[in-house]
């Protein structure tokens, strides 16, 4: 007959904690897998004050923290700001693919490094219509998703300026809305929203400057013309003026 040896206590005790191990962690994927989401958040939103959802930082005036974290933690170190992070993925892939377009199927690339440059680029041509570069400056963002689009968010990060999305999915009126309430006089506009943005230049008193992603019609200028609103091409803003202010 076979001899079969007797298992140890110590190997008895590492069998039942890898069972453990497994059913816990079985646990956990059943319940994250097939809890709804509103339920999990109503779980964490039970653990803290709902009036108190952020807290002050200590030190740093007007900085706050979510309430869900015990403490800031830092990815990695140095970085502290969106922009930074950019810096960071060019270091790392700078000549590698960052932004595709499709073209007919087929994508179109920029690396990292030209990324950061076009942003550059953009945010000095905004700047040479007379914005400065803080957090005072609104950049209106009227356009579907695409590489103009994050283009133009890192070039208001580059200079600390602040990008405003306008979604028409809420109407133009909505639009209109958050134009005037955030006294925006910049827009960045996909081509075929410019007709619904002039429709309602008439009541955005503070609209001043289009930057239309496509090219730039007389008709478009006269139409612009006639709210005192300039109108420039996404392409022709992408000019190197100024350098990017040192952090």
């Amino acid at each position: 007959m076979p001899q079969y040896k007797r298992p140890r206590a110590e190997q008895i005790a590492v069998g039942i904690g890898v069972c453990a191990a497994v059913c816990g962690t079985a646990y956990c994927l059943h319940k994250y897998i097939f809890t709804p989401p509103s339920l999990l958040m109503a779980e964490e939103t039970a653990k803290m004050d709902i009036e108190h959802q952020a807290i002050d930082v200590p030190d740093i005036p007007g900085a706050k923290r979510s309430a869900f974290c015990e403490e800031l933690l830092d990815s990695y170190d140095g970085i502290t700001t969106a922009y930074e992070a950019y810096l960071r993925g060019a270091e790392i892939s700078g000549d590698k693919q960052c932004l595709g377009t499709n073209l007919n199927g087929s994508y179109s690339w920029i690396t990292y490094n030209e990324v950061l440059q076009k942003a550059a680029d953009l945010g000095s041509g905004i700047l040479e219509l007379g914005y400065q570069p803080c957090p005072e400056t609104f950049v209106g963002i009227y356009a579907s998703n695409k590489a103009e689009w994050v283009l133009t968010d890192v070039a208001c990060l580059t200079y600390s300026m602040v990008s405003v999305p306008l979604y028409d999915s809420l109407g133009a009126d909505a639009c209109t809305y958050i134009i005037n309430h955030a006294e925006i006089s910049v827009v960045v506009c996909d081509g075929n929203k410019l007709p619904v943005l002039l429709e309602k230049a008439d009541q955005c008193p503070k609209l001043k400057h289009i930057i239309k992603i496509g090219d730039v019609s007389e008709e478009d200028e006269q139409n612009a013309g006639k709210f005192g609103i300039t109108i420039k091409s996404f392409k022709d803003m992408e000019v190197k003026l100024s350098p990017p202010p040192a952090f």
